[in-house]
């Protein structure tokens, strides 16, 4: 079975994070005949936090602070939501990729920096629950034939590598003195 990862600092209670929006998807999803095809894990929130009104299994494994657990859970995967409605260079999108899991989320601030659409996840349209809705079901069923896990990993690795970072420090700096 298919596995689609949430999960976030602050969850629950940040309206930012957008759980409202992932909730709308999968109710989407579950009106469309999908809520056999994948089940939810949701890490950052328990379920007495964050009660989902849907048909769909729905596993809470609460918060997160070993990093091997959390590793665990990015490469269990088939996919990461990260429906914010606001980001700048979101941590769970970076953390996802390196572990070679794609990510759908909305096209907004930094997301189109790290995710390129359907190479390595999908950016939805901002604020557009079904958007996101058709981003998760993409990623399910495309994930093997568009290589997007491989994609997602060589991206990290390629951009965002500490060495990499390092080095366009280093150009920066030189190119200011």
């Amino acid at each position: 079975i298919s596995l689609v990862l949430y999960g976030a600092m602050n969850a629950a209670t940040d309206k930012i994070k957008g759980f409202a929006s992932l909730l709308s998807s999968l109710r989407i999803l579950e009106r469309k005949g999908h809520r056999d095809d994948f089940e939810v894990i949701v890490f950052g929130a328990s379920e007495s936090e964050l009660s989902m009104d849907v048909n769909i299994p729905i596993h809470y494994v609460g918060y997160v602070d070993n990093t091997l657990e959390l590793v665990s859970l990015y490469t269990l995967a088939s996919v990461m939501v990260v429906p914010s409605l606001t980001e700048n260079l979101s941590c769970a999108i970076m953390e996802s990729l390196s572990c070679g899991t794609p990510v759908v989320a909305f096209n907004v601030g930094g997301n189109g920096d790290m995710i390129e659409h359907q190479k390595n996840g999908y950016l939805a349209q901002e604020k557009d629950d079904a958007d996101l809705a058709e981003g998760i079901l993409w990623c399910l069923e495309h994930n093997q034939d568009y290589g997007l896990s491989l994609s997602a990993r060589k991206k990290v690795l390629n951009e965002y590598a500490f060495e990499m970072a390092c080095g366009k420090y280093g150009e920066l700096y030189n190119s200011m003195i």
